[in-house]
């Protein structure tokens, strides 16, 4: 999917769900089925595309309390919320098998598969903040992060990890 030179598939399915790492309800209700696609890849072959699925689930979290988001389907919550349990698998298997290691961006990738993992582990505050920022843990990305998701959620729980 990532093959060529130019924009592929996934470069055209992430501009038109996710444009500028905005979050729509089509990337909500969309977000099983890419996750699914995904997990069909060879491990290794799978870190940037889950990345792509982190910075989603991310931008879902910070968006819990958005009138679009109450007004979803049951179903579209219940089957990302299943997706996100399934992601678990996906993205352990390609952590052990490197999947970051293939990446330009390695240890952005492998934030964003750390990522997946406390989603999938119901850790939603450490997701959002391991999401994009945590290779920059140089600056203040993280903690903005991580400031910016208590206050649209009001979760202010210590984090587990």
């Amino acid at each position: 999917m990532r093959d060529s030179e130019g924009p592929t598939l996934w470069d055209h399915l992430m501009a038109s769900l996710f444009y500028q790492r905005e979050l729509s309800p089509a990337m909500i209700a969309a977000f099983p089925y890419l996750l699914q696609g995904v997990g069909q890849l060879d491990p290794q072959d799978r870190g940037t595309y889950l990345a792509d699925l982190a910075d989603a689930a991310a931008q879902a979290a910070l968006n819990v309390k958005e009138v679009w988001w109450s007004q979803l389907p049951l179903e579209v919550h219940a089957g990302y919320d299943r997706a996100l349990q399934s992601a678990l698998k996906i993205t352990q298997e390609a952590v052990v098998a490197g999947a970051h290691q293939r990446s330009k961006r390695s240890e952005e990738v492998f934030a964003a598969l750390l990522s997946l993992e406390a989603f999938a582990q119901n850790e939603t505050r450490l997701g959002v903040m391991l999401a994009r920022w945590w290779p920059y843990t140089e600056s203040t990305q993280p903690v903005w992060a991580l400031k910016q998701y208590e206050t649209r959620t009001g979760d202010v729980r210590p984090l587990n990890r």
